[in-house]
């Protein structure tokens, strides 16, 4: 049996919505080298036609994936200090990523940091007003400190995932 504050923290980010839809171990597809986050890149004007074995990231594409790599691992290992590090690295080097803001936030929630977390999420909405999870987690992270500021984010991400009934409990 955990004890109390392990379980607490595991309860918690049990509620958190799931990170982008990643497994434990599951690679990250796209960002770093430039495709949109989720999809595959098959080919740009330069290199239409060339079989996509045969591209190969440049030094600093390759060292963003390993950080990420990295960061994931990590967070596998429940080691959340050790993958903020490595995402607060990637985010040096490429600050426009909304996905690594909200794994970041999500790496601040596991290590109670609610202040860090919020603003990450924040930071994940600005630059994708449309990732209902980082809304979803904003809510709940509000939800112990300030209930009240917690109902906005939680009707954005209800409108965002209509088919889910989570936002819509939370409210």
């Amino acid at each position: 049996m955990a004890p109390p504050r392990e379980a607490a923290l595991e309860a918690l980010l049990g509620r958190l919505a799931l990170r982008r839809g990643r497994e434990p171990g599951q690679e990250r597809v796209g960002g770093a080298l430039g495709a949109p986050p989720g999809t595959l890149q098959t080919s740009s004007p330069q290199t239409v036609g060339v079989p996509r074995s045969h591209i190969s990231p440049t030094p600093a594409a390759r060292e963003l994936n390993r950080l990420l790599a990295a960061a994931q691992e990590a967070v596998d290992q429940k080691d959340y200090a050790t993958a903020a590090q490595n995402y607060r690295d990637y985010l040096a080097k490429k600050s426009d990523d909304a996905l690594v803001h909200y794994d970041l936030g999500y790496a601040y929630t596991a290590m109670q940091r609610p202040d860090d977390a919020k603003a990450e999420y924040e930071k994940a909405i600005s630059l994708d007003p449309k990732m209902a999870p980082a809304y979803l987690n904003l809510g709940l992270t509000l939800l112990a400190s300030d209930p009240g500021a917690a109902v906005e984010p939680f009707q954005h991400a209800a409108a965002l995932m209509p088919a889910e009934a989570r936002p819509l409990f939370l409210l």
